[in-house]
């Protein structure tokens, strides 16, 4: 069982753990929404509760759905192959969508052609890591 020390409460822990709730949540947003990055908000409100919550910092890392990717970003710098084809599928299907309801907008197009091709390139570069049986 793990035990963890209470903190005491300063100006500075609730600074950390309000920026570690606002992280989490805009993590937890960008699940489902293309250009808000899951992963980087998911690792700062891990870093943030690490100096206000631990126990929150340990429900992140153990959690089933969101506590395997981000291990294995911290411990090897990579993703699976699943999670790419995964991001990858929804980039193109939700940039598809935006860019032919917003098709007579040609700024707009040109925008989100550029965003939806600039993720496209970075997760493509990601590193894959396959899981292990640990994570």
């Amino acid at each position: 069982m793990l035990r963890f020390s209470r903190m005491t409460p300063s100006p500075s822990r609730w600074a950390w753990e309000l920026l570690g709730w606002i992280s989490l949540g805009l993590g937890f947003m960008g699940i489902p929404l293309p250009l808000l990055p899951t992963t980087p908000f998911i690792l700062l409100s891990i870093y943030a509760f690490s100096k206000s919550r631990p126990s929150m910092r340990h429900w992140i890392l153990h959690h089933h759905l969101i506590g395997p990717p981000v291990k294995r970003w911290q411990e090897k710098r990579g993703i699976s192959s699943s999670t790419r084809f995964s991001a990858l599928g929804s980039i193109l299907f939700s940039f598809s969508i935006s860019i032919w309801l917003l098709r007579s907008q040609t700024l707009a197009v040109l925008f989100l052609a550029a965003v939806g091709l600039f993720l496209l390139i970075l997760v493509l570069r990601l590193p894959i890591v396959e899981s292990e049986s640990h994570l």
